[in-house]
């Protein structure tokens, strides 16, 4: 098994994705003008104060309403409606990047710097991204036997094999096209690669393993799982674009996650294998393709 070939995985095209602030323009109204009074030429007249009126007791005056409208404004009560926070990562990241900005600006000099502001706001969002780790405590562990190392190598590959999603595009590479087209239907390939990361990660959950090959069990699902979460981000840039861009910023390190994780799994069935005999019809022999360059066992 140990001379068959290693495919090469190879790296996603990173999605040039930005965001960008505005500037915050603080304006100063009321400022005292700078117009020097001219001499009068004759006596002015004595002021006389004219009434104002608000006939139908709105609280604007009748000459106001005579600019804006021919009939009179009526102000109706109880008008706002509640206030709906926003659910994506990027609505929440816009509000919070705003208070901590406005609240640094309101201690001067004391505040945080624009730098500190920006980079703890990016902190924040990125903890948002993380992922749920699974442990031994979420697994079915059996005991070690020659029975349960067979029936579990097979089972997992049979796993593999049944949830294979074959002819689909590269992820990032869809997601590029999908957004420069601005067509979310181009999105079906990712839509396909999230249902098989999910169905892996769930049903390897669901998998008895035995107690020797545990670590790498927990390897493959947590890479399953950090995936199909990419797929899922994928699936909402054009929702929430910021969500999207931490899950693109990650999905490399996923890939490589993935690709070490059936390394290790590869090399854990061939060191166990002095127990059972793998055929090459047998389903666990799809992980021998990943058996790492230079692997002497």
């Amino acid at each position: 098994m140990n001379g068959m070939p290693n495919p090469k995985v190879m790296g996603a095209f990173v999605i040039g994705l930005a965001l960008v602030f505005g500037s915050f323009v603080l304006s100063n109204f009321g400022a005292p003008s700078t117009l020097k009074p001219q001499p009068a030429t004759e006596q002015t007249p004595p002021r006389v104060a004219i009434a104002v009126k608000d006939t139908n007791n709105n609280g604007i005056e009748d000459w106001k309403e005579t600019l804006v409208a021919s009939d009179p404004i009526v102000i109706e009560e109880n008008t706002n409606t509640d206030y709906v926070p926003p659910e994506t990562l990027t609505g929440q990241f816009g509000i919070q990047f705003y208070k901590d900005f406005v609240r640094a600006r309101g201690f001067g000099e004391f505040g945080a710097s624009d730098e500190e502001v920006v980079g703890n706001s990016v902190a924040t969002a990125l903890r948002e991204a993380e992922d749920q780790f699974y442990t031994e405590a979420d697994l079915i562990i059996i005991p070690d036997s020659v029975s349960a190392y067979e029936l579990y190598g097979n089972t997992i590959g049979q796993i593999i094999s049944d949830n294979n999603v074959p002819n689909v595009g590269e992820p990032s590479t869809v997601l590029q096209q999908a957004l420069n087209a601005q067509d979310e239907t181009q999105l079906e390939d990712i839509e396909k690669l999230r249902t098989m990361y999910l169905a892996l990660r769930d049903q390897y959950l669901n998998t008895p393993v035995p107690e020797y090959f545990v670590p790498a069990h927990l390897i493959l699902i947590n890479a399953f799982n950090a995936l199909y979460n990419d797929m899922e981000g994928f699936l909402v840039a054009f929702d929430d674009p910021l969500y999207a861009l931490l899950r693109v910023k990650r999905y490399q390190d996923d890939v490589v996650g993935l690709k070490n994780g059936m390394e290790i799994m590869a090399v854990a069935l061939d060191q166990s294998s002095d127990e059972f005999i793998i055929e090459l019809d047998d389903p666990a022999v799809i992980f021998f393709a990943f058996i790492p360059d230079g692997y002497v066992r």
